[in-house]
């Protein structure tokens, strides 16, 4: 029988917990923290996007980096963790090393030609100060060519700021392009819209600035050459006046270039077109936006121009004094219906009383709709007046007056209700009556008991009054309504701001929801890339709240997903952004 020393059984148990700890890989952290910016690439042509990639080293705290560059559109497009781990193995040590990180991205659009700086980026993590360096990129002017064009044709070449126009936006062309989108930089300076033509032949739908527009098409001949060609109609309101330079607009597309040969899996020998990136430039367009004339402008006009008519309708048109009339007003022709309309007040007159708010406005087209409550003072009053407004009328460049008719009111004779209308018989029967029923004694009025009671000696009424409840009550009531009252006054601004807020974010959010359905884009990554860029632009716009777990995680796949795993089949895509979508709803951010 072997008998172990101490020393032996020492020399065992360090090789067994030797064997034991090297079953477990040693872990590393790179400690240090760093911040790194990058570009896609650092040479492009005016009118194409650049992205540029922000990388935190170190740590995975999320960031949202803050960039302004004038003459640069710029898009946050999210960012998202990207920490790495890895084994290594090197005699039997085994290491685990992990790396922390956190990467946003931006898109860069300049709209001008020349060397652009893009200043450093600053962030603070962790207790620490972190900046980027400076980057230089060239964006390169494009020449016009003879095989391609792009045409912008403004229907006016002078506007006053809201009058409505059109816009013809075509692209000719005469050999096999694909890829297609448009940029034109003045259109920041208008809202607009597509004229949601459904007639004529082939559709196309072709991003402009980053939205989806239908193209028709449309060959014609320019120059005297014969060339295939799309086309859209916007219509376009200016938001302020002066002059809009919509040159510098520029169409990049993929453009045939040849062919190459090339072995298809059984070695076979074929033919593949080959097509090339080409950036074309539009001709100068310029449009002056003209601000309304001060002179002989009216001190109650609020904006309103077109071609504007109003009609009036009062319900009821028989009341009491203080009973209240619903007063409905709709002006149509507008060509910015969304411009708050003129107020009722000093328009009605001393002889009626209006609440300082009303429900709100209803836009309808060109159309709006305002409804407001308003209370008879006088008896004498025997009409709601004719209103008179003020609008610029563009085609005359005069301010004109549009009136609505006078409503006939039969203001009803208010009667006071005495105790005799409520019991019925004379007045001398009701006297007699009160004689019964009320007994005064020195205490006060008495309550009338029958039988036994009647003997009884009762509280006084004034005591009464004192120890009800009900009374304290009614006594407290209207000095608190009046508190409440004030309070709401205070508030009811700043609720019909996230009221209205909150009312157009759900209309935008339904009708991207509708436009990203609506689009049948292929390969999946590529339909993801432009329902990122929807729904970026609205987070921006409205600045949603983000920070729901289910939000961000989805956010996060998706960033996954445009720049690194791809996503196997559109439905799955479909699915994905449906489900992202959803998210928004159940998290209240919508």
């Amino acid at each position: 029988m072997l008998i172990k020393t101490g020393s032996q059984q020492k020399y065992l148990l360090v090789l067994v917990l030797f064997f034991v700890f090297s079953l477990y890989p040693a872990v590393g952290f790179s400690q240090s923290i760093s911040l790194n910016s990058e570009l896609e690439q650092y040479e492009i042509w005016l009118g194409d996007s650049v992205r540029l990639t922000i990388t935190l080293k170190g740590s995975e705290q999320s960031f949202e980096p803050k960039l302004l560059i004038p003459g640069v559109t710029i898009v946050n497009l999210g960012g998202g963790k990207r920490s790495s781990e890895s084994v290594t193995n090197i005699n039997g040590k085994v290491t685990r090393n992990v790396n922390l990180a956190f990467v946003y991205t931006l898109s860069l659009t300049p709209d001008r030609a020349g060397e652009l700086t893009i200043p450093p980026v600053t962030i603070d993590v962790e207790g620490q100060h972190l900046q980027t360096k400076q980057l230089l990129l060239q964006v390169n002017q494009p020449e016009f060519s003879e095989d391609y064009h792009l045409l912008l044709n403004p229907e006016v070449r002078n506007s006053y700021v809201s009058e409505e126009f059109g816009m013809t936006v075509s692209f000719l062309f005469n050999s096999s392009i694909r890829e297609l989108a448009v940029r034109i930089p003045g259109l920041n300076q208008f809202t607009y819209a597509d004229s949601n033509d459904t007639k004529g032949g082939e559709k196309y739908q072709i991003e402009i600035n980053g939205t989806p527009f239908v193209f028709t098409r449309n060959d014609q001949k320019y120059k005297g050459v014969e060339y295939a060609g799309i086309s859209t109609r916007l219509f376009l309101k200016a938001k302020t006046d002066g002059k809009v330079d919509l040159g510098g607009s520029t169409a990049v597309f993929k453009a045939l270039a040849g062919s190459e040969k090339v072995r298809d899996f059984f070695g076979r020998v074929q033919e593949q077109p080959v097509y090339k990136t080409v950036v074309i430039p539009s001709g100068g367009r310029i449009v002056n936006i003209l601000p309304f004339p001060k002179e002989d402008m009216p001190d109650s006009f609020t904006g309103f121009s077109g071609k504007v008519s109003v009609e009036v309708s009062a319900e009821p048109v028989k009341v009491h004094i203080g009973d209240p009339v619903t007063l409905n007003i709709t002006f149509r022709g507008l060509n910015n219906p969304d411009i708050e309309a003129p107020d009722l007040k000093p328009l009605l007159g001393s002889n009626f009383d209006l609440p300082d708010t009303r429900s709100y406005d209803k836009v309808d087209g060109n159309s709006k709709t305002i409804t407001q409550t308003i209370r008879v003072k006088d008896r004498e009053t025997t009409e709601i007046p004719a209103l008179n407004f003020y609008y610029f009328d563009s085609e005359s460049e005069n301010y004109r007056i549009i009136s609505t008719n006078a409503i006939p009111l039969e203001v009803l004779e208010t009667n006071i209700i005495t105790s005799s209308d409520l019991e019925g018989g004379s007045q001398e029967e009701n006297n007699n009556r009160e004689k019964i029923l009320i007994e005064k004694k020195k205490e006060g009025i008495y309550y009338n008991f029958t039988g036994e009671k009647i003997l009884a000696n009762r509280k006084p009424l004034n005591k009464t009054l004192l120890s009800s409840l009900l009374i304290w009550v009614l006594a407290a009531l209207p000095p608190v309504s009046f508190a409440v009252l004030i309070f709401i006054s205070i508030l009811l601004p700043g609720i019909r701001q996230r009221m209205i807020r909150n009312r157009d974010l759900k209309a935008a959010f339904k009708t991207m929801s509708k436009r990203i359905k609506s689009m049948h884009v292929d390969p999946p990554k590529e339909f993801l890339r432009q329902c990122n860029r929807e729904i970026n632009t609205l987070i921006q716009e409205y600045k949603i709240d983000c920070s729901n777990q289910n939000i961000q995680k989805n956010l996060n796949h998706l960033n996954n997903y445009l720049y690194g795993s791809d996503i196997n089949s559109p439905e799955n895509a479909g699915f994905f952004i449906d489900t992202l979508l959803e998210s928004f709803k159940k998290a209240g951010a919508v």
